[in-house]
């Protein structure tokens, strides 16, 4: 039963890996122009501002759990 589901989950990857192996010519220059500039900048934003988020929430709460005791916390091993 699961092969036929694998299979069938298999039909748009092949099918994406399809187009990329044969491309039209002025797709590609389509992309390099118009999507993948955009695209770009928006993971590098999202790098940025994820990474800021983290510092900014994740450490503070990193520091409160290691200085703070907490009840059972003597359960657990190196307390």
């Amino acid at each position: 039963m699961a092969l036929p589901i694998a299979l069938l989950t298999l039909v748009p990857l092949a099918a994406v890996l399809g187009l990329a192996l044969a491309p039209q010519p002025d797709i590609w220059q389509h992309l390099w122009q118009y999507v993948l500039p955009r695209v770009l900048a928006n993971t590098a934003l999202l790098l940025v501002l994820v990474g800021a988020v983290v510092l900014a929430v994740g450490v503070p709460l990193a520091w409160l759990t290691a200085l703070c005791e907490f009840p059972g916390g003597a359960s657990f091993p190196g307390h």
